[in-house]
């Protein structure tokens, strides 16, 4: 599979998931660009807000971990200066309703999704090397 460069990890357009790592170096790389012909030095720490993949009947639990894994992995191990990753929620609004509401880790009745586990070894990992 080609991934091109125009790829953008959205959950409005979901794009191949081994084309997830290309996108995110991709949109950080072009991010920094932009920051820089605004004046922004190149060490200045990037924080990565809000990000997040729901889950519903065409999104599997499974598919949610995937894409955790890939996008935070490759955000946090670029060349581009990322000091912090966050994941938009941690418990779904309501578990039963359409996916814009089903972005946690754990179910709304906080028992966990796959996700929780991939998190937590992203948290793990990240705590050990520092």
């Amino acid at each position: 599979m080609v991934c091109s460069t125009s790829c953008s990890p959205s959950v409005f357009q979901p794009i191949p998931h081994e084309c997830l790592p290309a996108a995110v170096i991709f949109l950080l790389r072009r991010f920094r660009t932009v920051t820089a012909e605004a004046g922004i030095p190149g060490v200045t720490p990037i924080h990565i807000t809000e990000t997040g993949w729901p889950t519903d009947g065409q999104r599997t639990e499974k598919a949610q971990a995937e894409v955790l894994a890939a996008v935070a992995a490759t955000g946090v191990a670029s060349d581009v200066g990322v000091q912090a990753y966050e994941w938009f929620g941690l418990r779904d609004g309501r578990t039963t309703a359409t996916w814009s509401a089903r972005f946690g880790v754990l179910r709304d009745d906080y028992t966990r999704k796959p996700a929780f586990a991939t998190l937590q070894h992203l948290i793990a990992n990240q705590a050990a090397r520092t």
